[in-house]
């Protein structure tokens, strides 16, 4: 915030851009392009902010944008703005776990942690940063970087620890229809899919999670003793599974990098919103409307 000392008066204004004080005047009652403070004498003062304004103004008006379509544009620049710093602030937050998992700090990792579950929704600190630290830790795999393989497992099962916590939280008063969450024997972590778990629980559904390395005959046995509305996988098929698949009568979802999957399965994108719509799309939202209308 300016001081009033950080301050001055139109005159300044002019003589820094060039415009002359009744142009400043015109712009800020007809086109709101400024809005400078008033002094209790009804003086106008003006900031820093307002010479860059100006500048910004002049620069479409070279292009050739008419003053009168400016300040829509100025208000795209300033969102687009926004969108970039915060990039930059989870660029930060990636950069900050990466270098204490480096070191195999917990206690940084806690520091950083602490701070952006504070901030964000889990949703979102999931898109923004879990999953690019994985991506990153794919690139550093295939690049032959030593110790990743380390580091990745240090910094998942941290990640994950945390985690557990939030997902018992909404195990207890989830209430929606219920899916069954299964990591298939070819992976060797459910990291994904509790963090996909999470999200599917925070949009009003009920999760049962059978963890790591199970068979997809498992998964069918503990679907048909629980009723589960739908089941959702991570890691990858094997063709006997499907000869297993072709007799159940439940939705299956897979999520997994590896590829498309084979009909039956429904393949899920490795977008939480856009998977969340795919299962909403292919099972209902009945329940989750009757329990909203109670």
């Amino acid at each position: 915030m300016n001081t009033q000392a950080d301050l001055f008066p139109i005159g300044t204004l002019a003589t820094a851009t060039g415009i002359s004080p009744m142009t400043l005047r015109s712009w800020e009652r007809r086109y709101g392009l400024l809005t400078p403070t008033r002094t209790a004498k009804g003086h106008r003062l003006y900031s820093a902010t307002d010479i860059d304004t100006v500048e910004r103004v002049l620069a479409y008006i070279k292009r050739g944008v008419s003053v009168g379509k400016v300040k829509a544009l100025l208000k795209v620049t300033e969102q687009e703005n926004i969108v970039d710093t915060q990039l930059s602030n989870w660029m930060q937050y990636l950069e900050a776990m990466l270098a204490a998992t480096s070191e195999f700090n917990v206690n940084k990792l806690d520091s950083v942690y602490n701070e952006i579950i504070s901030l964000y929704p889990i949703e979102v600190i999931s898109t923004r940063l879990f999953l690019p630290l994985l991506k990153t830790f794919q690139v550093h795999g295939l690049a032959g970087y030593e110790g990743t393989v380390a580091e990745e497992h240090f910094l998942t099962t941290f990640i994950r620890n945390r985690l557990a916590g939030h997902f018992q939280q909404l195990a207890h008063i989830s209430t929606g229809p219920e899916l069954l969450f299964a990591t298939l024997p070819s992976e060797r972590h459910d990291f994904v899919l509790l963090l996909f778990a999470i999200h599917m629980m925070n949009a009003g559904y009920k999760v049962l999670s059978l963890g790591t390395n199970t068979p997809i005959d498992q998964i069918l046995f503990a679907a048909n003793k629980k009723m589960s509305q739908g089941i959702v996988t991570f890691g990858s098929l094997k063709p006997v599974d499907y000869r297993v698949i072709k007799s159940s009568q439940h939705k299956i979802f897979n999520m997994t990098h590896h590829g498309e999957t084979k009909k039956p399965i429904i393949t899920l994108d490795e977008d939480f919103s856009t998977a969340l719509n795919t299962i909403r799309t292919s099972i209902g939202d009945a329940l989750i409307k009757e329990k909203k209308n109670d």
